[in-house]
């Protein structure tokens, strides 16, 4: 690993004693520079070493003069890390005379995916069913952030407005637990009502609701 960590990793923290009022002539500390780090849910399912490029400013040594100087840095993402973890690289900023060189931080930014939805540690589904499927029962294929493996659902149940089904253990990783535990999956569905009925399947459907 690349050894930076996520926000509880300890790096430019208010008490790093730079700055501070008690300690006359050291250098004074630059706010952080922000950058988005956006990652897709793939990504933050399985982790990945994000590799990127900074350009920063750099004091020459005559200790007036500036310079840029590209510097390569990689962000090892954790299984399960969430929009809006930050992840901070101490002194890897611009540097300014007089000041100790800025810490930047990435901020985690999740990208829309195309068929789930992530509700903190569980991800949503939302599966899209015939009006006859909803009430006779059915069978839902849902391809998986791991590795695209097809999970069957059957469905038994009758699908009314608000019916959810919970498949535990089949949602995002859990950073704190290292990855080792899983939220759920929630299957939501979408009835797709007919526009129209002939008159000789609503007589069956009569006959069928009577009995």
């Amino acid at each position: 690993g690349s050894g930076f960590g996520g926000g509880g990793s300890g790096f430019g923290g208010g008490g790093s004693g730079f700055g501070g009022g008690g300690f006359p002539g050291a250098p004074r500390k630059s706010p952080p520079q922000v950058h988005n780090l956006n990652l897709s849910l793939e990504d933050l399912f399985h982790g990945k070493k994000k590799t990127m490029k900074l350009t920063r400013n750099v004091v020459n040594p005559d200790g007036r003069t500036m310079s840029e100087r590209e510097e390569t840095v990689t962000i090892d993402v954790k299984p399960g890390w969430k929009e809006g973890t930050k992840i901070t690289l101490t002194k890897m900023g611009n540097e300014r005379p007089g000041y100790e060189a800025a810490d930047v931080q990435f901020v985690v930014k999740e990208k829309p995916h195309s068929h789930f939805k992530r509700e903190g540690n569980n991800l949503v589904y939302t599966a899209y069913v015939s009006l006859e499927d909803a009430l006779c029962g059915t069978k839902v294929d849902v391809t998986t952030l791991d590795d695209n493996r097809v999970l069957r659902v059957n469905v038994k149940d009758v699908i009314h407005p608000n019916y959810t089904k919970v498949i535990k253990g089949e949602g995002m990783p859990i950073s704190k637990t290292g990855g080792k535990e899983r939220g759920d999956l929630y299957l939501k569905f979408h009835v797709m009502w007919p526009e129209a009925l002939p008159d000789a399947k609503k007589e069956q459907l009569r006959k069928a609701f009577a009995s």
